[in-house]
Parts: structure tokens; sequence; C-alpha cells
């Protein structure tokens, strides 16, 4: 993910956003994102260590779970309806306080 601290440069606090990936044995992130294979450890590295705004969602897979943990971040979980109206969970995840 060499591209995403030049992204980074400058932004700030200024709003942004990522598109996570399908995590926990889900392939949708292959089938829905061109550029869905990417080092999620890293990712959460990188924008903990910045000052950008960032609101991001995933699946609610354990290793996320843990990364949210490690790198101090909010999250809330949600349903959410895919194109076949399945309700299904997702989390909502930013540095900045939820709810506050």
């Amino acid at each position: 993910m060499p591209g995403l601290p030049i992204l980074l440069e400058g932004a700030k606090r200024s709003p942004g956003g990522w598109a996570g990936q399908a995590r926990g044995g889900k392939r949708a992130g292959s089938r829905l994102y061109d550029h869905s294979n990417i080092d999620h450890a890293a990712l959460f590295s990188i924008l903990a260590e910045h000052e950008a705004n960032f609101l991001m969602t995933y699946d609610p897979a354990p290793e996320i779970v843990e990364l949210i943990h490690k790198h101090d971040f909010n999250a809330v979980g949600l349903f959410v309806k895919n194109g076949h109206h399945n309700k299904m969970r997702e989390i909502v995840i930013t540095a900045e306080p939820l709810f506050a």
C-alpha cells in the first residue's frame, strides 16, 4: 500500500474514505472492488499514525475487531441490506469519538 501515505499527505482533518474488504471467509471484496487484496493491519497502522479524518466499514470479523482495539479506534455495529435484501452486520470505524 505504498500509495496510501501519499493520499493522506496534506489531508489533515479533511474528510476521506476507503472501502474495506470482506473478511472472515467472505469473497465480496474481490468480486466488487478492483483493488480488494490489501494488508488490513498495515492500513489500520497507517491511519492510526496520521491525522486524516476517515470513516470505513468492514465485516465484523474477529481480526478486524482486534485491529480496532489495538489502534484505539471507535466503532459501531449496524445492519445493512445487500442487493438480495438480506440483512448483514457491518462495523463503521473511525478515529473520531462516536456519539460524543
